[in-house]
């Protein structure tokens, strides 16, 4: 739909984000047509209860229609249960995703946090430039 909005031609970067507040424009005006039951779009059975009549519409104030869009539109919540694809078993979800207390997912190339151990060599001199400097002291 945008490439046909641009006709396959390249455009500056203002014209092109002009035409594409013109397509979003134009795909909340079909969005709002569902919701009157109008238009190439079409309710999901779930929603049919926020479907409203023209009539309505036309004697609804702009916060009121804004108020029902957003009560149609509106991601479900998401809830503490988790399904199985066969709908059989139904468990709730752990809210850390099944991980340890304090594990994260880390990107492949991030460093980890472990702390190198030192050689004996390295060691056994710090041990010694210790023991020295108590007993001078």
């Amino acid at each position: 739909m945008l490439k046909q909005c641009v006709q396959w031609r390249p455009n500056k970067l203002p014209d092109l984000i002009e035409k594409l507040q013109n397509v979003v424009d134009a795909q909340y005006v079909d969005a709002d047509r569902a919701l009157l039951g109008y238009g190439d779009f079409v309710l999901r059975p779930e929603y049919v209860r926020h479907r409203r009549t023209l009539q309505d519409w036309g004697r609804m104030t702009a916060c009121q229609r804004s108020k029902a869009v957003d009560l149609c539109f509106r991601l479900p919540a998401r809830s503490n249960v988790v399904t199985s694809t066969d709908g059989r078993l139904t468990v709730s979800s752990a809210p850390s995703g099944g991980r340890k207390p304090h594990q994260r997912k880390r990107p492949a190339a991030d460093r980890t946090l472990t702390v190198t151990k030192r050689s004996r060599q390295t060691a056994a001199a710090g041990d010694r430039a210790t023991s020295q400097a108590t007993e001078t002291a």
